[in-house]
């Protein structure tokens, strides 16, 4: 099985605050997420981490959150995780792996996974390409996404003919209502994204 999620932002202290987050300390935020992870995620599955997974330069706390997580973590990187101390990590484990961009098949999807919101994604006139991202949080930047990808709906639906992209990118921030701190299949993820779609809203 395949899980996504974005933005954990473990051992940040004022992402609480950034992003009001339901929890009193980063420890129990990080308690919080990582029951609901082994609670979700069996030993055989794949999360893929859609980046700023860990708030540290130190290569002992990444592996000592890591040891905690059930499965295989694939680390699609964002702009808070350390190069060189994710690429360092993964090459020191077998159930961790870093990239900057990916392109996966899960069942009958087709799935572009960024930690950044693109524009333009591969397929994304075909009706089981869907592009997961993160990055953006609960902000204006957000919000201007949003629209943007609300104007490709309507164009897709009052322009049918003209090959434009169908907007199906699903912010996977951990923040995220329909995410809720813990991994989630893409069946879950696009479930939820056609739900608020037909109601004519992003989220």
């Amino acid at each position: 099985m395949k899980y996504y999620i974005s933005d954990l932002h473990l051992r940040h202290k004022n992402i609480i605050k950034l992003d009001n987050r339901p929890f009193g300390s980063i420890e129990e935020m990080e308690e919080v997420i990582i029951s609901n992870w082994n609670s979700t995620v069996k030993r055989g599955d794949v999360v893929y981490i859609l980046g700023d997974f860990i708030w540290s330069g130190a290569l002992e706390v990444w592996n000592e959150i890591l040891d905690k997580l059930n499965g295989t973590k694939i680390l699609i990187r964002g702009n808070h995780d350390s190069d060189k101390i994710a690429h360092k990590c993964a090459r020191s484990r077998k159930d961790f792996f870093v990239s900057d961009y990916k392109e996966i098949d899960d069942d009958d999807y087709k799935l572009i996974l960024s930690h950044y919101p693109l524009m333009s994604y591969n397929g994304g006139f075909r009706e089981r390409n869907f592009h997961f991202y993160g990055h953006v949080h609960v902000t204006a930047e957000r919000d201007a996404v949003n629209n943007y990808y609300e104007s490709l709906w309507y164009a897709a639906d009052h322009f049918p003919n003209t090959h434009v992209s169908l907007g199906q990118a699903i912010h996977v921030g951990c923040m995220m209502p329909y995410i809720g701190y813990t991994p989630r299949s893409c069946e879950q993820i696009v479930t939820e994204w056609r739900k608020c779609r037909q109601n004519g809203k992003y989220e």
